[in-house]
């Protein structure tokens, strides 16, 4: 047997391989690529369930200080009707700490430390608000304290979800719009 008869049994065996191979390969990768995108769609949905619980609880807590410093300046006449709205926010910020802790289980599954940190650290700020309610606490200046608390914490897990997405960062004017809210 000569040398051209082995070179042409290797050029089709390669030749065989490589049709039956690279089809499997293809599909390997695009399944790959499929299941990393639809892990990432899922991180975003669950991030911004989480983002707009926070900004429910946030609502819930200005609202709650706005209250507090209207009674406490010269609303005392109205205080009925505040204290039927006082009720409400407390009821929304108390299920927004049960929300948020139910999605910080799912963020700590799936999502990257820095993440799970900063939403963490917004969980625990919100529960100081709930602490704040079930103290009846008073005070305008603690519940702006808590309200500036929560919104630092806000700032965070948006820069850590973005980070961990690859989606730019704020702006500066980005984080101005997001101060004004």
């Amino acid at each position: 047997m000569s040398e051209s008869f082995w070179a042409i049994v290797i050029v089709a065996v390669v030749g065989l391989l490589t049709t039956v191979l690279a089809p499997i390969w293809h599909e390997r990768r695009r399944w790959q690529h499929e299941r990393r995108e639809s892990f990432r769609d899922q991180r975003c949905r669950v991030y911004a369930d989480y983002l707009s619980t926070v900004q429910v609880a946030l609502m819930a807590a200005q609202a709650n200080a706005g209250q507090r410093r209207a009674v406490s300046l010269f609303l005392e006449a109205l205080s009925s009707d505040l204290e039927a709205q006082r009720r409400e926010t407390e009821g929304t910020l108390r299920q927004a700490v049960v929300d948020l802790s139910n999605l910080l289980s799912v963020i700590r599954l799936i999502g990257a430390p820095e993440v799970v940190a900063a939403a963490r650290a917004f969980t625990d700020v919100l529960t100081e608000a709930d602490a704040l309610v079930t103290a009846r606490a008073k005070k305008p200046e603690d519940w702006q304290a808590v309200v500036d608390r929560l919104k630092s914490r806000r700032d965070r897990f948006v820069e850590a979800a973005r980070a961990e997405l690859n989606v730019p960062t704020l702006t500066p004017n980005d984080r101005a719009a997001l101060a004004r809210e």
